[in-house]
């Protein structure tokens, strides 16, 4: 989704700094943050959503109680928080893609389908890995939207931060919180590893280009 924004955002139109400004706002602020004004929203009695959705004859969901639904609320804030992140690196990506290179491109007569596949997206591809290896560090400690949203004790929106938040605050096993607390150390070195790798393979490429 950031992605997709960011290709929408590259080229410059009347009101651009407002729209980018406003899709940012999320990221600057602190998820707890969100996650409390998010569960006013999904909110089953109260919550604006749910007061729309009646006013369309949809229903009225309960948002953060349903088993079925209380995980995918988690994921829709998540994703409405950290998409502009997401966004905003992926732009980054594209502005620094020389001009020359699509107008090469178009002098070709390559499609628009085959420019974004075989120029755009190589050469951002560095870049959304890292953004994707941020995102995912990020998820595996994901603590304080599911605190704020629905607790650490729910099984059904649990993480590991949360687990580990159980094992070590509630039942006071700090060896067994320990030992969570390495394991996520260890996922996210070997996706720092994997990344680092697929780099310097990109860089070895490119100097033998």
């Amino acid at each position: 989704i950031g992605f997709v924004l960011a290709l929408a955002l590259k080229r410059d139109f009347k009101g651009k700094a407002i729209v980018l400004t406003t899709l940012l706002v999320p990221m600057m602020l602190s998820p707890a943050v969100m996650g409390l004004y998010w569960s006013l929203i999904l909110n089953g009695n109260y919550g604006l959503l749910n007061l729309v959705l009646g006013a369309l004859g949809l229903g009225e969901p309960q948002w953060l109680t349903d088993r079925d639904l209380k995980f995918w609320a988690i994921l829709l804030i998540d994703v409405w928080t950290w998409t502009p992140f997401m966004m905003l690196i992926a732009l980054a990506g594209l502005s620094a893609i020389p001009p020359s290179i699509h107008e090469a491109a178009a002098i070709d007569r390559a499609s628009a389908w085959t420019t974004f596949r075989r120029v755009t997206l190589p050469l951002c591809a560095p870049l959304l890995g890292l953004a994707v290896l941020f995102r995912a560090t990020d998820a595996l400690k994901q603590f304080d939207l599911v605190m704020a949203v629905t607790g650490p004790n729910d099984a059904g929106t649990q993480t590991l931060s949360a687990l580990l938040y159980q094992v070590v605050f509630r039942d006071g096993k700090v060896g067994l919180g320990s030992a969570y607390a390495i394991l996520v150390l260890v996922v996210v070195m070997a996706l720092a590893t994997v990344f680092t790798r697929y780099v310097d393979r990109m860089r070895g490429a490119e100097g033998a280009g």
